[in-house]
Parts: C-alpha cells; structure tokens; sequence
C-alpha cells in the first residue's frame, strides 16, 4: 500500500510544500520497480486498480488547478500507462475524450493547457512502445481519440488564423498549447491512424496540418522581432 499513501502525501494541502514534491517523485520510482513482478514483489491487482482509479482522481485535480507539480505527476502517470495502458486501463482514454470535449465546448479556459499537456505525455509514452501487439493497441487509442483531437486542433486552428487576421500577437500560455496539442495530432496520425491517407477523414487532417504549417510561418514572419526579444 505504499503508492497509495505517497499519492495521498502528495494530495495533503497540511503537507509542506517539499514533502508534496517528494512524494510524487517516489511515488514515479515505486511504480517503476514494483509495478511488474520482480523477484517475488509486485503490487498487487486490486491496488493497481486503486492507484489508477486515484491517478486520475488527482490528475483532474491537478488539470483544474486544484494540485501543484502536474509535471510530476504525468510523470507517475506515464509509468503506470508503460505497463497497463490502453488495454489495461480503458478509463484513461474515457477520461481523455471526456476532458476533450469539455475543452472543445468551453473554448481555451484556463485548465486546457493542463489538459493537452496530460494527452501529449500519455501518447509520446505509447509511441516509445516497439512490440507490435503496442502498435496495434496505439491504433485502438487513436480510434477512441482522433475526433476529439481533431476538434479541439481545428478549434486552435480557428484561434491563430484570428489572431493572424487581428495582427496579433500569440502569448506564451497559448504557444506552449499549441505545442502540446500539435505533438498529440501529430502522434495520432503517425501512430494511431493506420493508413492515414485511407482513412475516411484522412486528407481532411493532413490538408489542416499543411494549413497549419502555413499559418505558422506567416505569424512567424509577422511578429520575427517579438520572437527573436
């Protein structure tokens, strides 16, 4: 029950603010060791299950603002999908396509770059996977994900090509989104779109990725010297 009580430490606002960081960096290298079956010591199934179900408990926390170290705890996250996810751990991906949506009808507010942050670490984890049976288990994730990726992508497509009409400037906060949800999409039509180019939606995505390049470079251009301070 270690990992548990290292979560519930990290989760504990009476808990200083050090102990709260340590906690989940623990946490990240007790999954590590302990998480598969090495000479006789695992955690056991039923609290695996309890971790999972308290991973994603704090990571909406976290998302909302409500938890500090949300880098660290993807981090514990990416470790648990390592071993369990996406056959092993269906809720995730629910939660995903859930958080996604909320993004998509309440526009960019405040929790969207926590959220997009959660989904590129999760699918950079799946892509460092090499066994065949992951490939085919990334195709799954990506069956479940692309729409609402796609959604949200085109709903930040929109936003720069206004802020390109308007001559504006993008802040910080919404770069790094947009860097995070690009390397999502992205890593979806790699990896979890099997022949992307038959794909009933496949041309429309890759004509909005050259879009995209596209209005990139022209803010880039736009606003080189704001870039370049």
């Amino acid at each position: 029950g270690f990992v548990p009580v290292l979560l519930a430490a990290y989760a504990d606002a009476n808990i200083e603010a050090q102990g709260r960081y340590l906690a989940v960096l623990m946490c990240k290298n007790v999954i590590d060791r302990q998480w598969q079956p090495r000479s006789g010591t695992s955690i056991g199934a039923s609290e695996k299950t309890a971790v999972k179900d308290q991973l994603l408990r704090l990571v909406k926390a976290a998302t909302e603002g409500g938890l500090p170290h949300l880098v660290e705890l993807t981090l514990v996250l990416r470790r648990v999908c390592r071993f369990d996810f996406p056959m092993h751990w269906e809720a995730l991906t629910r939660f995903l396509v859930e958080e996604l949506q909320a993004q998509r009808q309440r526009g960019f507010s405040e929790s969207a770059l926590a959220v997009v942050l959660v989904l590129h670490q999760v699918l950079k984890e799946q892509s460092t996977k090499r066994l065949m049976s992951s490939r085919r288990e990334f195709h799954h994730v990506g069956k479940e994900l692309i729409e609402a990726v796609g959604a949200v992508w085109a709903l930040k497509m929109e936003h720069l090509k206004q802020l390109q009409h308007q001559g504006s400037m993008v802040d910080d906060r919404f770069w790094r989104l947009s860097r995070h949800l690009d390397g999502s999409f992205l890593l979806l039509l790699v990896h979890g779109v099997p022949h992307v180019h038959e794909h009933p939606t496949g041309p429309q995505m890759i004509q909005m990725v050259k879009d995209q390049v596209e209005t990139l470079l022209v803010l880039l251009q736009t606003h080189s010297q704001q870039f370049i301070q």
